[in-house]
């Protein structure tokens, strides 16, 4: 449909059109149009608990502050702290 490429090695894919975008501290967020997608073979997701499992440990640590620091910035931004 787009004419992005598409892993051959994935479970599923979606396409879609970028129609706006929010740029916070240490990630964006984009809203998009979904176009298309599909499934090429059956498996088990990559969730972020499974990612957690297999990523080394001395980025547990990393990664749970910046957990935090997003959370307590969206927090901020809403008004609820």
């Amino acid at each position: 449909m787009t004419g992005s490429p598409i892993l051959a090695e994935t479970l599923t894919y979606a396409e879609a059109r970028v129609v706006a975008t929010l740029d916070g501290d240490e990630l964006s967020i984009f809203l998009a149009d979904v176009v298309g997608g599909g499934r090429l073979r059956h498996g088990e997701p990559l969730t972020l608990s499974v990612a957690r499992e297999h990523m080394p440990k001395e980025w547990l640590a990393e990664w749970a502050a910046s957990r935090e620091r997003q959370a307590n910035e969206a927090r901020r931004r809403r008004g609820l702290r």
